[in-house]
């Protein structure tokens, strides 16, 4: 996407500060001859670098920046950045990790071969442009000269350890050799990775999601379990219960069932059977057995037809 295009852009949005910025760049333009400001470039660039589509499938810039000013610029994270992109975005060497490019190359060539190159282009593709012939030797000339053997806007990657891969291009040089280094050098085509930022707040979320499902099934297991243990107790009392009137009723049965029993030894055994134990406390024999029943045997009041002895 050009400039013209992204202009376009910028003032069909319909958010406020886009077509601000549209409307501010127009106004700078017109008090700079028609030219774009570096602040409003960089600003432009920033923007559609740190767009989805960049952060997710990759960017390529040509010919911006520039110069080292601009790449400062655009790359740099300034001491006005919010403190939680710095502590994600930044690396050691102050750059925006989010934006600042993973590969930079360098297509180099004589001044006589460029002007060559622009005099073959068609008569569409100069016109209303600055590929003119003064307009073109004006930007040459501009580009030599900030960017020297001594100085130039690469030199700004090369020092952050950005190396950058050169090309010398002559009249042999082959587009599709150039296009295969290029390729081997970045490698397959693929979709960028989250950032740590997103892969920190992914895993918060699933270690909260993690946390809340555990403390539901938790809660969901302690609410079973006091269900069954109230269960289980209500049971246990019901139970007693039924066991208390069983042994209630049994008892009852058994004291009916035993008063015949009862009557009957008090009136006919118990009497002779005590005088006999009395007596035999009494005399004290050597064969204590031997004498009660004796003392029964005689004492029988069936067999005397007398009341049962009491001594």
């Amino acid at each position: 996407m050009g400039i013209t295009e992204y202009m376009a852009a910028l003032k069909a949005s319909t958010d406020d500060n886009d077509r601000d910025l549209a409307a501010a760049i127009e106004a700078a333009q017109a008090e700079h001859n028609g030219r774009i400001p570096d602040e409003y470039l960089v600003a432009m660039f920033r923007q559609k670098l740190l767009s989805m589509p960049c952060q997710n499938q990759g960017f390529i810039l040509d010919g911006f920046p520039k110069t080292q000013a601009q790449a400062q610029a655009l790359f740099e994270l300034g001491d006005d950045a919010d403190e939680s992109v710095l502590s994600d975005a930044a690396d050691p060497s102050g750059l925006d990790r989010r934006i600042v490019p993973e590969f930079v190359f360098v297509l180099r060539a004589a001044d006589e071969f460029l002007r060559a190159r622009m005099r073959e282009l068609p008569e569409a593709a100069v016109a209303e442009t600055h590929n003119s012939e003064t307009q073109f030797n004006r930007r040459l000339a501009e580009f030599r000269a900030i960017n020297t053997d001594e100085k130039s806007v690469w030199d700004f990657y090369d020092e952050r350890d950005i190396l950058p891969l050169y090309f010398d291009v002559t009249e042999a040089t082959q587009p599709k050799r150039v296009l295969a280094d290029v390729l081997k050098a970045v490698g397959k085509p693929h979709n960028f990775g989250p950032s740590k930022k997103e892969i920190a707040a992914r895993e918060r979320q699933q270690a909260e999601d993690e946390a809340r499902v555990a403390a539901e099934q938790a809660a969901v297991r302690a609410e079973q379990e006091q269900t069954e243990r109230a269960a289980r107790e209500l049971s246990e009392r019901e139970w007693a219960q039924r066991l208390e009137v069983i042994r209630k009723d049994e008892d009852r049965v058994l004291d009916v069932r035993s008063q015949p029993l009862r009557a009957y030894l008090m009136a006919h055994v118990m009497p002779t059977l005590t005088a006999g134990l009395v007596r035999l406390c009494a005399v004290r024999p050597d064969d204590p057995i031997e004498f009660l029943a004796e003392f029964l045997f005689k004492a029988n009041p069936v067999e005397t037809g007398e009341e049962s002895p009491q001594q």
